[in-house]
């Protein structure tokens, strides 16, 4: 009998709690998220995940999808997708809390199956027993452990002992995203949380990892600082083919104001008060700064205090969050990109915004020497100073001067077209499992 692996109770006897709609479409009657095998009806690929046309199968398993997570839940969302584009079979796992989670970043892809596994709570801590059953269920079917990785993002949850512990019962390889979690601003963050994992049960997850996946050389030195030695693969997230769509440079009027964006999680990891800093300043003219972005922990109050301290609540305007089509619309509108962050094991928005073409200023704790290289945009130093030297030199620029930044800073984002990097995820897949030549960006040393 089928079982709602949500909240453990069989289909039949938990039929008059449940929704309406087909079976792949009723969602629990107890925790509100959908059960069996998706979410929404027919999200599940006809051919299954052990017909005869499956050469390579991926378990992703991650901590959350929600929007409210940033990078990392449109990132893996979109990876599965490019995966199955490419004719991998994708099951897609994600941690879930009902209690919170209001707009999951979900794949369009009917190939992709996904699977929210809602929390038990225990005080402050989450619990995900539906995640193992999941994982169970999936890895269980005939063929599937033969050709099936199972591939981990981020560290220090319940859900990724769930994910390591499935990978060594099955006997399939083990793949590890850190996600910018070794990165040492990370490592700082609520350090008891992070010394009680590792002594409970992420550093046996970190000293049996079959492949780790960095999105930069920076994130692959963090790896090996981190005291840790298996294979390492450097590929970078890509970038949505929606944004390479984007005119930003067709867009201004003579005379028309001009705008700096920040388009981020409002966190103090993002550096958002040091732009505040900076950009009263610098003091530009003819020039609004819009900040937006999800708000967490209230610290978007910080930031209004500092602008209405600063007196520049004329120049600065806050617009909440972007996403859809919405944010592309966002990125069309401006003419610079400003990321102030403090750690960054990518930076997903500096993608997006140079594939729009808009110029870029970020720091130099984010992987993006090339914006110099590539003559797109700034690297610059971490603090008000500097940033606040940039805005001056970005804002004083001819309009057409920095039309001519953008169009380079698009040339150089097509590198990251997710077409091109799903490809490389799935031949990194295959060499892991069968052997072979391995792949140029696939480190040992």
């Amino acid at each position: 009998m089928e079982r709602w692996t949500c909240c453990k109770t069989t289909a039949l006897d938990d039929a008059k709690r449940v929704s309406g709609g087909s079976p792949l479409g009723r969602r629990c009657g107890l925790c509100r998220f959908p059960a069996l095998n998706g979410v929404g009806e027919g999200n599940v690929n006809p051919a299954g995940p052990g017909s005869a046309s499956s050469q390579l199968y991926v378990v992703h398993t991650t901590g959350g999808l929600d929007a409210r997570y940033g990078g990392p839940s449109r990132s893996v969302t979109a990876l599965c997708t490019a995966l199955a584009v490419h004719g991998a079979e994708v099951d897609l796992i994600s941690a879930a809390n009902p209690r919170v989670d209001r707009s999951p970043v979900l794949p369009p892809s009917q190939s992709v199956r996904v699977h929210l596994e809602p929390a038990w709570h225990v005080g402050r801590l989450r619990y995900y027993p539906a995640y193992s059953t999941r994982l169970r269920a999936i890895l269980g079917q005939e063929g599937v452990d033969r050709s099936a990785v199972i591939h981990d993002h981020g560290l220090w949850g319940h859900f990724n002992w769930c994910a390591w512990r499935a990978s060594r019962t099955f006997g399939v390889p083990y793949v590890l995203s850190p996600r910018g979690m070794l990165e040492p601003w990370a490592l700082n963050a609520k350090r008891w949380k992070k010394r009680l994992a590792m002594m409970l049960f992420q550093r046996r997850i970190l000293e049996t990892v079959d492949l780790y996946v960095a999105t930069a050389v920076s994130e692959y030195e963090s790896i090996r600082a981190f005291g840790l030695r298996g294979p390492v693969a450097i590929l970078p997230n890509g970038v949505d083919a929606e944004a390479f769509q984007v005119d930003a440079a067709a867009k201004r009027s003579e005379g028309a104001e001009r705008t700096a964006l920040f388009l981020s999680r409002i966190h103090p990891k993002k550096g958002l008060l040091d732009l505040v800093e900076a950009w009263a300043n610098a003091t530009p003219s003819g020039w609004r700064l819009v900040i937006a972005g999800s708000d967490e922990d209230g610290h978007m109050n910080v930031v209004m205090e500092t602008i209405r301290r600063r007196r520049i609540g004329d120049s600065v305007s806050y617009v909440g969050p972007m996403d859809g089509p919405a944010k592309w619309a966002l990125y069309g509108s401006v003419d610079l990109f400003v990321l102030p962050t403090y750690s960054e094991n990518f930076g997903m928005v500096v993608a997006e915004a140079l594939a729009c073409g808009v110029p870029v200023i970020t720091t130099k704790a984010a992987p993006w020497a090339d914006l110099v290289a590539r003559r797109c945009g700034w690297w610059v130093e971490v603090g008000v100073a500097p940033l606040a030297a940039a805005l001056r030199e970005a804002t004083s620029m001819d309009p057409a001067a920095l039309r001519v930044m953008g169009n380079r800073g698009r040339q150089f984002a097509r590198g990251f077209a997710w077409t091109s990097i799903a490809g490389k995820f799935a031949e990194t897949y295959r060499w892991l499992l069968r052997g072979g030549v391995q792949p140029d960006w696939v480190r040992l040393d």
